[in-house]
């Protein structure tokens, strides 16, 4: 159980850095869109189809681990984290509380630029649209 334990803690940290890195890759996003640069919106996109698949890995593989850890126990597999993290040692559990705490955190920062992410593509859509509906009606008086 404990070689368990410190496997998930080491995920944990791992997933930190890696929705660290999903973070720097959406401001970057955010950056090129703004300015229009599409090498780097292909470049961004590219490198965060990678980054968001090594985080599917690294959440597979956490999520069977308190899967096994839950069986070992005799807990139900619905239980929460939090009731799984109360039924360890309390030093063990504390430690893994706030390493999933900062997790927390993190993806709360990044849903909140996703949010802005997509208030910024929206804008540029309705901008596109626009272009698009001036170059039709000037088009629409010619000869044609």
């Amino acid at each position: 159980m404990n070689d368990d334990l410190k496997r998930i803690q080491e995920l944990l940290d791992k997933e930190e850095v890696a929705l660290s890195r999903l973070s720097d890759l959406l401001e970057c996003y955010s950056d090129a869109l703004t300015k229009k640069d599409t090498t780097g919106i292909n470049q961004t996109v590219s490198t965060l189809e990678g980054i968001l698949t090594r985080i599917e890995n690294i959440e597979e593989e956490r999520n069977l681990l308190l899967s096994n850890l839950k069986s070992r126990l005799g807990m139900d597999q619905d239980s929460s984290i939090y009731a799984l993290l109360n039924s360890l040692p309390e030093e063990q559990g504390s430690e893994i509380l706030q390493k999933v705490t900062r997790l927390l955190e993190k993806l709360h920062g990044i849903s909140l630029q996703l949010d802005h992410l997509q208030q910024v593509t929206g804008f540029h859509l309705h901008y596109i649209d626009f272009l698009a509906k001036l170059a039709f009606e000037h088009g629409s008086s010619g000869t044609y």
